[in-house]
C-alpha cells in the first residue's frame, strides 16, 4: 500500500506480512522517480498494522492503525481506527485523531481532517488533533467529511443525509466527497452507483460499477 505527497517528489510504502496472529509491518518512505533517498523509518509485529491513506502537505504523512485480522464484526471493526500525523522523515508521531478505545475513525478523512465516534456523540477533528464541533450520534453510521469541513454525511442501511440539514437521499450509500457539494456512491450490478447533490438532494446515476477508492487530488 502506498502514498504519495501532493508534490509527487516522496512516496510512502507499507509492506505488510500476515499471518494467523497478525502481521509484520514495515514503513519506508522514499523517492518516487527512482526510489532514492530511501528511508526505512518503522516495523513492527502484531495485531494492528498500518494503513498509507496520505499525505496532509508536503511534511505530514497521515496513517491508519488497523486491526491485522478481524473476526466477529461490529461497528467499523475491520478499517481504520485511529489516524496518526507522522514525520516522513523520522516517523515521529505529531498528533493522533481518534483512538482505538474510546473514539474510532468513523470514515475516510478529508482535506479538513476526521470524524470519530465515542458511542453517543461524534467528533469532528482538525489535523492537529483539535475537537472542531461534536454531534449527536447514539448509533454508529459511517460518517464523511467534506473537504472543507462543513458538511457531514451520513450513512446509513436507508441511504445518505447531511448532518444538521433536511437533505435525505434514499438508496445512494455514499463512500466519498467529490467536491463540497456532491457526494458520490460506488455500486454493482443490483445498485447502480449515483452522484448525489448535497444542497438539494437529487441525484444523477453514474454509468460504471465499482466502489470509492479515493478522490483526486488526493492530498489530505
Amino acid at each position: 500500500m502506498f502514498a504519495v505527497s501532493p508534490d509527487d517528489q516522496r512516496i510512502a510504502v507499507i509492506v505488510d506480512d500476515f499471518n494467523s496472529t497478525g502481521a509484520s509491518t514495515k514503513l519506508y518512505v522514499e523517492d518516487l522517480n527512482g526510489g532514492g533517498n530511501h528511508l526505512d523509518l518503522f516495523s513492527q509485529t502484531g495485531a494492528r498494522t498500518l494503513w498509507p491513506v496520505g499525505w496532509h502537505g508536503t511534511n505530514n504523512l497521515v496513517v491508519a492503525v488497523v486491526a491485522s485480522c478481524s473476526q466477529g464484526g461490529g461497528p467499523f471493526c475491520c478499517g481504520p481506527q485511529e489516524l496518526h500525523v507522522v514525520d516522513p522523515a523520522t516517523a515521529a508521531r505529531r498528533f493522533t485523531l481518534g483512538s482505538t478505545i474510546a473514539c474510532g475513525i468513523a470514515g475516510s478523512p478529508s482535506p479538513a481532517g476526521a470524524i470519530c465516534w465515542d458511542g453517543s456523540q461524534s467528533k469532528v477533528l482538525n489535523w492537529t488533533a483539535g475537537t472542531v464541533r461534536t454531534i449527536a450520534m447514539p448509533e454508529p453510521k459511517l460518517q464523511y467529511l467534506s473537504p472543507n469541513g462543513s458538511q457531514v454525511a451520513l450513512v446509513d442501511n436507508n441511504g445518505t443525509s447531511i448532518a444538521g440539514t433536511n437533505i435525505s437521499m434514499a438508496g445512494i450509500f455514499a463512500c466519498e466527497w467529490i467536491d463540497d457539494t456532491h457526494v458520490m456512491s460506488g455500486g454493482d450490478p443490483q445498485h447502480q452507483p449515483r452522484v448525489g447533490n448535497v444542497t438539494n438532494g437529487s441525484m444523477v446515476p453514474v454509468a460504471a460499477q465499482g466502489d470509492c477508492a479515493g478522490r483526486l487530488p488526493g492530498s489530505l
